[in-house]
């Protein structure tokens, strides 16, 4: 069974920051906490324990130039659509929602036949998706590292682990 972690919140505004302690996360939040200060709007913080995610979704990862492509698809849909998650270097990463969803923790696996739709909807563009990254893949993670370049860093560094 996955141990919980321990991570302190911070509540000012609108906005909720993370940090794995409290001194880390009141210096995140020190801006947001001054202007709630300023504005005699409340703020708070708290401590809990998370179980960590154990399953990541099917997402969207394309080339960054595409992102207008996305919205524009979103445009067509009605209950559910792509929601940017992250961007690194020339990729983005798109999880696959409710319309109302707004929360990472909300993802659903991007259906099949959905990427096979929004690659069409590229194509009648004349979008050439030899020449751009379209994949559906699970969340490559923090620097949208691919699984095949996790197996070349793995292979290169040469003990079978890269982090």
């Amino acid at each position: 069974m996955t141990q919980p972690v321990m991570r302190w919140t911070v509540y000012a505004g609108r906005a909720e920051f993370h940090g794995e302690t409290k001194e880390v996360v009141m210096l995140r939040a020190q801006r947001a906490i001054d202007a709630c200060k300023l504005r005699g709007e409340p703020w708070g913080y708290s401590q809990s324990w998370w179980y960590p995610r154990t399953r990541w979704p099917q997402v969207l990862v394309i080339d960054r130039s595409l992102d207008k492509e996305v919205e524009a698809f979103n445009s067509t849909l009605d209950s559910f659509k792509f929601h940017w998650v992250d961007s690194s270097g020339g990729r983005s990463v798109w999880w696959w929602g409710d319309v109302e969803a707004s929360q990472y923790s909300q993802a659903l696996d991007l259906p099949y036949e959905v990427f096979e739709s929004f690659r069409i909807f590229l194509m009648t563009k004349e979008i050439n998706l030899n020449s751009y990254l379209c994949l559906r893949i699970k969340d490559p993670g923090v620097g949208i590292v691919l699984p095949q370049e996790r197996d070349m860093l793995r292979k290169a560094k040469g003990d079978g682990e890269w982090r």
